[in-house]
């Protein structure tokens, strides 16, 4: 590709010669052929001494040695042009491996794919464009859009409903039973999990992500929300839109998260809460009660952050104010034994 077809595609400003792009590297390790992106002008030092065909960069570089620099006004979303323009994804055929299981009674629209030993169950639908890779289990009568994309050793529970453009990655699970029993005497008897789960358009969940099914009703995932890697959701569970959970946290049963909540990682949400719209979570809080909306939370009992902030501080000073207290004991004992001595003549 030539940097003028390049400068185009980024809406960017050609400076220099229009040489042939190479492939997009880190700048660290960059060679001279590589294309080159500086999302960070604190990092212009390191394109120093060094040679480069093309830079992409959001202000022009005089002191750089690049045969070409492509000035662009926004750097972060020039950065995941750049990455979708050079994405090497791999892409498969439309149709149905002769090595994969689709019952007679599932239904498959235009253009699905569907890998060697991934299993379709009786009354399934899958939407047009959908990939189902190798390994993936889609259960009785759930529902996928189309253009979702499920990775391998994906479970899809029966009535199980996912929407479009949504990404499953490796080991996902949709519609495993809720973690629900009552103690019952000297035993624990499992309450049966009949709701569903629903997953709405442009979700992605990370790999080994678990949503459970609802006991009753379902646990929803709306819109927009992007969930990492090893998150629980329980049974119940309602996550609003443009949600962020970030890996190893969990959400515990009939707990709401409102719309545009961000989550940190290793947080722990306990059962039958609320999360305000836009609150920030920040990493290994521990949630025990409602959060406000628009806040920022930190903490093991969760606090505001900056609440949290002073009394961390203060936990920090407690060997220097033992040491004081013992200080201040040992002088009142003396000044005690004074006192006694002085009575006593």
């Amino acid at each position: 590709m030539k940097a003028s077809e390049l400068t185009k595609i980024l809406n960017g400003k050609l400076i220099g010669e229009d040489v042939e792009v190479g492939k997009i590297a880190p700048i660290e390790t960059a060679l001279e052929n590589n294309l080159v992106i500086l999302l960070d002008m604190k990092k212009a030092n390191l394109l120093s001494g060094r040679k480069f065909n093309c830079v992409v960069a959001p202000e022009p570089l005089p002191s750089v040695d690049a045969r070409c620099t492509i000035v662009v006004d926004d750097i972060q979303s020039t950065f995941i042009k750049l990455l979708r323009t050079f994405s090497e994804e791999p892409t498969y055929s439309a149709g149905i491996s002769d090595m994969a299981y689709v019952h007679p009674e599932a239904k498959l629209e235009d253009g699905v794919v569907v890998r060697p030993f991934a299993f379709i169950d009786r009354g399934a639908r899958i939407g047009k464009n959908t990939v189902i890779h190798p390994f993936a289990y889609i259960g009785q009568n759930a529902v996928v859009g189309e253009d979702t994309v499920i990775h391998p050793f994906v479970f899809i529970g029966y009535n199980v409903r996912v929407g479009n453009r949504v990404i499953l990655h490796a080991g996902v699970k949709l519609g495993a039973d809720g973690f629900g029993f009552r103690r019952m005497g000297d035993e624990y008897v499992k309450i049966p999990q009949i709701g569903t789960v629903v997953i709405e358009d442009d979700v992605e969940l990370g790999a080994n992500t678990c949503v459970d099914r609802a006991t009753i009703g379902e646990t929803v995932i709306r819109k927009g929300t992007k969930i990492d890697n090893l998150v629980q959701v329980g049974h119940n569970v309602k996550i609003g839109r443009n949600v962020v959970i970030a890996g190893n946290s969990g959400v515990a049963g009939s707990s709401v998260v409102e719309d545009d909540v961000v989550i940190a990682g290793f947080v722990g949400i306990a059962d039958h809460l609320k999360i305000g719209r836009g609150a920030v979570i920040t990493a290994k809080t521990g949630v025990h009660k409602d959060l406000a909306p628009g806040k920022l939370y930190a903490g093991y009992y969760v606090t505001e952050h900056m609440k949290f902030l002073k009394a961390y501080s203060l936990m920090m000073k407690l060997p220097e104010l033992v040491s004081r207290i013992k200080q201040l004991e040992q002088e009142v004992e003396r000044l005690r034994r004074l006192v006694d001595e002085r009575d006593g003549e």
